[in-house]
């Protein structure tokens, strides 16, 4: 379990690096800025592959994450970096990354929140 809180603390860093990055843009500025684009689809690959490393008895216990969405595109990016739709990047950060935090949060215990 106590693996599983680090790697937590990982995904929640991650996607708060994201929620950070695109604070204050527009979309239209995001799809005009590749160095956003890029900070944000290296994050998305951190949360992704920390969320495969989560056990799967947590991610079981867990079905309101999305694991297979953010393993999913975690391979999108990585796997078909060219293919990548950066309208789907922003609303990943901007609606779903959001979701995401709040509802991993409350999974880490109070005293390792970082």
């Amino acid at each position: 379990m106590q693996r599983d809180d680090s790697l937590l603390l990982d995904m929640i860093q991650a996607a708060r690096q994201i929620r950070e990055y695109t604070s204050g843009l527009q979309e239209k500025e995001f799809l005009k800025n590749r160095r956003d684009q890029d900070a944000v689809l290296l994050q998305c690959t951190v949360l992704g592959e920390t969320a495969k490393r989560v056990s799967s008895e947590f991610r079981n216990a867990h079905p309101e994450i999305p694991w297979r969405k953010i393993m999913g595109f975690r391979n999108v990016v990585v796997h078909d970096y060219f293919q990548v739709d950066v309208h789907r990047v922003w609303k990943i950060a901007s609606r779903d990354i959001p979701e995401l935090i709040n509802t991993l949060e409350p999974l880490v215990p109070p005293d390792s929140s970082p």
